[in-house]
């Protein structure tokens, strides 16, 4: 198990998404993946610009601020990243009567299994309803499943045991938040340490074919 130790959640949930040979593929695709370089991060433009929207956040200047923003993105990118931060704005304007507020990105928490890190790093802090949302972000095109989200807010909540607030998952291009009052927790957790489990093996098995 030299090659990987820590695992992101956002792979957890791609895992969580796939089934049969698939996983084994995808896997295979982490272990062989190159160390994070910025410039090859998809996302990490509009993950960016978020908190920055948030920080002087207001619902008047939102367009402008936007459409300046997507004026200097990748052309490739451009119908992604305004497909996203609409379904950003959609999913605040549903909540902006509900006392919503914005508190300081949350830490990063880890949830161990056998010698992985599965990784827990929330982009954004909400309060909506006087709740705090530690919400992790999903920006892919494809629908999140309600067995992947119920799998990744079980890990939120091992990762975060003694925090006040509620884990969280808001997929933006549908503008809709999973929460984890949703999902039987035991049953989740045995679900989320199966998965972990095929993780683990999968991962090892691949390392000692490249060994």
């Amino acid at each position: 198990m030299s090659k990987l130790k820590t695992v992101s959640f956002t792979d957890l949930i791609t895992l969580s998404n796939k089934s049969g040979s698939k996983k084994s593929e995808f896997i295979n695709q982490i272990i062989n993946r190159p160390i994070y370089d910025p410039k090859h991060d998809y996302y990490k433009g509009v993950r960016d610009k978020i908190p920055i929207l948030l920080k002087n956040f207001d619902f008047n200047s939102w367009k402008s601020e936007v459409s300046n923003f997507i004026e200097n993105v990748n052309p490739k990118k451009k119908m992604h990243y305004e497909c996203i931060l609409n379904g950003f704005h959609k999913f605040l304007n549903q909540n902006k009567n509900s006392g919503l507020k914005f508190n300081s990105k949350p830490e990063v928490r880890y949830w161990n299994y056998e010698n992985i890190k599965f990784k827990v790093n929330p982009e954004i802090e909400i309060v909506v309803n006087g709740v705090t949302y530690r919400v992790k972000l999903y920006f892919k095109k494809e629908k999140l499943s309600q067995a992947a989200a119920d799998i990744s807010l079980c890990l939120m909540d091992l990762a975060n045991n003694n925090s006040d607030s509620v884990g969280a998952i808001l997929d933006l291009r549908r503008s809709k938040l999973y929460l984890n009052r949703n999902y039987n927790f035991e049953e989740t957790k045995i679900v989320l340490e199966c998965e972990a489990y095929s993780f683990f093996r999968l991962m090892s098995y691949h390392q000692s074919l490249a060994a």
